[in-house]
């Protein structure tokens, strides 16, 4: 849209939209800057004006492997980052070469254990699919993601007009499958290398919800037994808790119940009912009942014997905000 220019914004302006959110009653923040970390003095100053202000919102943000240091992390993580995004692409160095990545898997290995070690989370993310992609190359990235020890996600190729791999894609070896644009949302496939087919990129992607899905049932597992870590065991509560809110909200559940009569109470009554139409454990419906309404999120109106629930305006008012996108805590604002 306007070239290899980069407009940033003054710090202080960043920082007063954070206040605002904060005192909105949100507790998170998405920064959807798709490269944060290149300019450090501009993140540094950014940094400094939420400790200035004594900000305890946290927010996570999207970075390169080559444009950390231990300073700008620590500095980072002081200011309430709790956590990095890295596109990482490929496990494989001539694939990125090919892709002008410009970096080195010896550096994707070196900045996801420096972002650990700072206390913050370091997540991976891959593409499927890229110039010379083939069975092997994808398995070496699975491999790779796996090997760093950190939460990573794998998506497909989704070459966008004016893009150069889809301008060049003859030249790459890319066979572009559709134009339906609908499906480019980098989790179907729409390309093809020669040595990486639909059904190639499909079994990978197939193994990877796989594990996904085996991977907290190791999880649930460890937690009925309580030999679950209590960070693993916020981060589930954490990702069910999104999960439920969403499903909340995509469907207008909410919206849409009207007057419940109340039998025990109004908390219970809701979780009954919302335990059903979303096929979950009942305990586990009365629990983000309860967390939600406790964060000033859901409030119930009592009229006749009845309740009437409904999203609030913010926690401040005892209420909650329905600004919540796909994939985001209820009460954090993707920005």
């Amino acid at each position: 849209m306007t070239g290899r220019t980069v407009r940033r914004r003054n710090p202080k302006l960043v920082v007063d939209e954070m206040q605002m959110v904060q005192d909105l009653g949100f507790k998170e923040i998405y920064v959807e800057d798709d490269l944060l970390t290149l300019n450090h003095a501009h993140v540094n100053a950014i940094c400094d004006e939420i400790m200035d202000r004594g900000l305890k919102i946290k927010w996570n943000a999207f970075s390169r492997v080559d444009t950390i240091t231990r300073e700008l992390l620590k500095k980072m993580k002081e200011a309430g980052c709790y956590g990095l995004v890295y596109g990482v692409e490929s496990g494989n160095q001539e694939i990125l070469d090919r892709v002008k990545k410009k970096i080195t898997l010896k550096k994707i290995k070196q900045a996801v254990a420096l972002t650990k070690e700072t206390g913050m989370s370091a997540v991976t993310s891959f593409i499927l699919g890229l110039p010379g992609e083939t069975q092997k190359t994808m398995r070496e990235s699975y491999d790779l993601a796996k090997s760093l020890n950190a939460p990573y996600c794998l998506h497909v190729l989704a070459p966008f007009p004016g893009t150069e791999v889809r301008e060049k894609a003859k030249e790459y070896g890319i066979t572009v499958l559709t134009d339906e644009w609908s499906k480019y949302d980098a989790n179907r496939v729409v390309t093809t290398t020669p040595g990486a087919g639909a059904k190639e990129v499909q079994q990978i992607l197939h193994q990877y919800y796989t594990d996904v899905k085996r991977y907290e049932r190791f999880q649930e597992t460890r937690e009925r037994q309580g030999i679950l870590s209590n960070e693993d065991i916020q981060e589930r509560r954490r990702r069910r808790g999104q999960r439920f809110a969403w499903s909340l909200l995509r469907n207008d559940y909410i919206e849409n119940l009207g007057p419940l009569e109340i039998e025990e109470s109004p908390t219970r009554d809701l979780a009954l009912r919302l335990a059903e139409s979303l096929s979950l454990p009942l305990h586990q419906a009365e629990e983000e009942v309860t967390r939600l309404e406790t964060e000033g999120l859901l409030a119930p109106q009592v009229v006749d014997g009845h309740a009437l629930w409904s999203w609030s305006k913010g926690p401040s008012e005892g209420a909650a905000s329905g600004a919540n996108t796909p994939g985001t805590q209820p009460g954090s604002l993707a920005s």
